[in-house]
């Protein structure tokens, strides 16, 4: 077992087990003062590189280890440019519900790679963020062995 740019890397008798809890423990919450602003209020400069911070942590954990997060990080990566303060809040619960399941990835032994064959799904939608104008698209690939495992 070892880590690696933040990812947690374990050899095990089921397969390769990689996962980002010891880097999740050490992101931490924006902290938001109370009747400071209004939740439709534009954030002062602090506030916003701290929401930008975050971000990009939820980022890496999303494209990483924890798709569950993406689309949550996606609506949130529109709001940097005139973030509000109810951003810093869907920052914060983002990252709550990150911490509150412990999540890793299994890559199993698939068998013999000449039998292996790839198994996609994607879907798109046009102008449905929070922005009001832009798209997103997303996709998933498997990679499926003779013995079933993915």
């Amino acid at each position: 077992a070892f880590k690696y740019v933040g990812l947690d890397i374990q050899q095990t008798n089921d397969g390769i087990v990689l996962g980002q809890g010891s880097y999740l423990e050490t992101v931490e919450n924006i902290p938001i003062e109370s009747g400071k602003y209004e939740d439709s209020d534009t954030v002062n400069k602090n506030d916003s590189d701290n929401l930008r911070t975050l971000v990009g942590q939820l980022n890496w954990l999303g494209s990483q280890t924890r798709p569950d997060c993406s689309f949550d990080v996606l609506e949130l990566s529109t709001s940097l440019k005139h973030p509000l303060r109810e951003d810093m809040f869907r920052a914060n619960k983002t990252l709550k519900k990150l911490k509150l399941e412990e999540s890793s990835i299994l890559f199993p032994d698939l068998g013999d790679p000449k039998l292996m064959k790839l198994v996609v799904f994607s879907d798109a939608s046009h102008a449905n963020l929070p922005d009001g104008y832009s798209s997103a698209g997303g996709y998933i690939i498997f990679l499926v062995g003779n013995n079933k495992r993915s």
